[in-house]
């Protein structure tokens, strides 16, 4: 697992953006692509679709943490997949006009939510 921010420039401000990339190590996992849609479903190549519905571990972690941006990819000659999530909360911003800076608070359900996401193997779950 690795936690990053990624950087957005804009005009005035730039944003810090939390990202976080599971490796998933499951020899059962499918190649392919897919992206998590409007915070409802896996959406993408049919194989991974049909494995994530019978793997609903990380789509219940949506309803816990605020996810803007979510993909799965596993090439055929990888041995793991990755799944790449950008969340809400957690990211700072900074402004230049008017010269301010803050951070997206977490609630107390998405510090849960996150939590398990970090205390838990995901590769293990869903094998």
């Amino acid at each position: 697992m690795t936690l990053r921010y990624m950087e957005k420039r804009r005009f005035f401000s730039r944003i810090y953006k939390l990202e976080i990339t599971l490796e998933i190590s499951s020899l059962e996992a499918p190649s392919g692509k897919a992206y998590w849609k409007s915070g409802t479903h896996w959406t993408g190549d049919h194989a991974v679709s049909d494995w994530f519905a019978q793997h609903p571990q990380l789509s219940r972690l949506s309803s816990l943490i605020d996810i803007e941006m979510a993909s799965y990819r596993r090439k055929d000659s990888d041995s793991s997949a990755t799944v790449q999530l950008v969340t809400l909360p957690g990211c700072f911003i900074w402004t230049l006009v008017p010269p301010m800076h803050y951070f997206v608070k977490l609630n107390g359900k998405e510090i849960e939510g996150l939590s398990r996401l970090l205390g838990q193997r995901l590769d293990t779950t869903l094998a």
